[in-house]
């Protein structure tokens, strides 16, 4: 089981990456998505399920945005909100996820 520490270090590298690879790739790019997505995945280990589902739904909606996106990264983002709803025990719109 993760520490709280061990997820505050998290979340700092995490919420940088983001940022840098907004900078790098520009906003919208699929790095960014896949960031935004690792961030809602450790909401949702935080337990913060609001934010997690915005993080998870951006990354995701940007993911089917971007061409050339691997469906892998679509699927895996998906299925992060799924967990995250079921977590929080939305279990409709999760199954309509997974």
């Amino acid at each position: 089981m993760a520490t709280v520490r061990s997820l505050d270090r998290a979340d700092s590298l995490l919420t940088n990456g983001a940022a840098q690879w907004r900078r790098v790739g520009g906003k919208g790019s699929v790095e960014e998505a896949r960031a935004m997505v690792a961030l809602g995945d450790l909401r949702t280990e935080q337990a913060r399920f609001g934010e997690a589902e915005q993080q998870l739904r951006a990354g995701l909606s940007s993911l089917k945005k971007t061409p050339g996106t691997p469906v892998a990264a679509i699927a895996d983002a998906r299925i992060a909100l799924g967990r995250s709803l079921t977590e929080r025990g939305d279990y409709a719109p999760a199954i309509a996820e997974l």
